[in-house]
């Protein structure tokens, strides 16, 4: 004699995503309970694959892409030379020191070290 929760652990196999449909009704006897637990299962089944099929549609809808924007880095480069770096430099030591926070002399010593 058997009580449900060993008729249960007889069927826990069909919880498994490898196995198939033919493998699980050949373990099934008459047992209404076993039948009952089957179909239980074989809906649970169904159940998770069509909610892993819509959350992954779901996910792919919610991406966009990023928007691309195009900047001459080449120009911003040679600008924030001749404003700052330069040695006729249009803002000061202390202009420098608010924008990169260290003195000029320093930042010199640093390039010049590299």
């Amino acid at each position: 004699m058997t009580d449900s929760s060993s008729s249960l652990d007889g069927l826990s196999f069909i919880l498994d995503e490898s196995s198939d449909d033919e493998q699980i009704f050949a373990h099934v006897h008459d047992n209404e309970k076993e039948k009952r637990a089957l179909e239980l299962i074989m809906k649970l089944r169904q159940l998770r694959e069509e909610k892993r099929a819509s959350s992954s549609s779901a996910s792919q809808r919610r991406r966009k892409k990023k928007k691309f924007i195009k900047r001459d880095r080449k120009e911003a480069h040679e600008r924030l030379v001749k404003e700052y770096i330069a040695d006729d430099s249009i803002y000061n030591e202390s202009h420098f020191r608010r924008r990169f926070r260290m003195q000029r002399h320093l930042f010199l010593r640093m390039v010049d070290a590299l």
